[in-house]
């Protein structure tokens, strides 16, 4: 198993977005073995952190979410980010004012809800 440090994270990552033309996302780092690059936990015990937008500031690499296209996997990824974050659920508020994460209309329309209620009830794993 490979040990990782700073540098050698900041090396894959980097050698992962020449590869790739863009970073990891969070999927990317929970396929660690697979695309050859770190853990979210050798992340957390080198920078203190589980957050990629942190990492990316920390590393001042440019991690431009509103250039990515928008799927129901990345609206995902992006609420459970906050949900891992802020330890609860994003609100409406949250997703109007948040620039971490999409925008309202967009959560609605890739998960197919019409209001936080109905998100909530669809996506929240205590109710």
């Amino acid at each position: 198993m490979k040990r990782w440090d700073k540098d050698s994270i900041t090396r894959a990552i980097k050698e992962f977005q020449k590869i790739n033309n863009r970073l990891p996302n969070y999927y990317d780092f929970l396929k660690c073995g697979k695309n050859k690059i770190p853990s979210t936990g050798a992340i957390y015990n080198n920078f203190y952190t589980y957050s990629i937008i942190e990492l990316y500031d920390i590393l001042k690499l440019k991690y431009n979410r509103s250039n990515e296209k928008w799927n129901k996997i990345k609206v995902l990824e992006f609420i459970n980010e906050f949900k891992i974050n802020n330890k609860r659920m994003p609100n409406s508020n949250d997703c109007m004012n948040n620039k971490n994460l999409p925008h309202w209309e967009i959560i609605k329309k890739y998960l197919e809800v019409n209001n936080i209620d109905e998100f909530n009830k669809k996506y929240r794993k205590d109710n």
